[in-house]
């Protein structure tokens, strides 16, 4: 697990797990650890992958991108619990916590919140929610137990030109949550695609990326 104490001494500190993307914790994961810890949030990075290694990390090619789906295989239900458990417990102290998840990590904060002491979830371009491509959804798509975040506040964020959320995907999501309730937003970006939000990648969308920083940095707060 990788964390991160806030720059800004606060008495009241806000919590956030932080849900990597594919490839693990990275540098680029541990920085959005630390933009955030700069504006006062103590930060908890879990390590999901922990059933193969050590803080693992894998490069966004070919070769790097299957060793890592590999790893993803490993993170059923109860290692995603107990991970995100370790992650609480860091953050012990805090008055509200809440996840914010990047694709993957996305997916994996919206299937655990429900049975976690995680006050609302952000997610940047969750994938997979209506397969079994990920084994923290169990025995059926996360997408059809979505209702379970009750009424947990959730905050959206995809790219028009994504091929992994397509608009009738994003346009499922919101059908499932406004039927159940949960109240939630989601953003669209007009041509961003998926990772814009990552400076390290060629589908990097500067001004999506700051106006959805913005945007996460007043939900984590208590904003909607």
């Amino acid at each position: 697990m990788f964390s991160s104490e806030p720059h800004l001494v606060q008495q009241t500190a806000i919590g956030v797990v932080l849900g990597f993307e594919l490839f693990g914790i990275t540098e680029y994961v541990k920085s959005v650890a630390e933009r955030l810890a700069a504006v006062g949030y103590r930060v908890a990075v879990p390590d999901y992958y922990f059933r193969v290694g050590e803080r693992l990390t894998f490069s966004s090619g070919e070769i790097g991108r299957d060793d890592a789906f590999d790893a993803l295989a490993t993170v059923d239900r109860p290692a995603a619990l107990a991970a995100t458990q370790a992650a609480i417990g860091a953050l012990e102290g805090c008055l509200t916590i809440g996840f914010l998840g990047l694709s993957v990590g996305g997916h994996i904060g919206l299937a655990v919140a429900p049975d976690m002491p995680i006050d609302r979830v952000a997610a940047f371009y969750p994938t997979f929610l209506d397969g079994d491509r990920m084994v923290v959804s169990g025995s059926e798509p996360t997408m059809k137990s979505l209702g379970r975040l009750g009424d947990r506040p959730v905050l959206l964020f995809f790219g028009s030109e994504d091929a992994l959320c397509p608009p009738d995907y994003v346009a499922e999501i919101h059908m499932v949550l406004e039927a159940n309730g949960v109240p939630h937003r989601a953003v669209t970006y007009p041509g961003a695609a998926h990772g814009f939000a990552c400076q390290d990648r060629p589908s990097y969308n500067a001004d999506a990326d700051a106006d959805s920083w913005q945007q996460t940095l007043s939900f984590l707060a208590g904003g909607s």
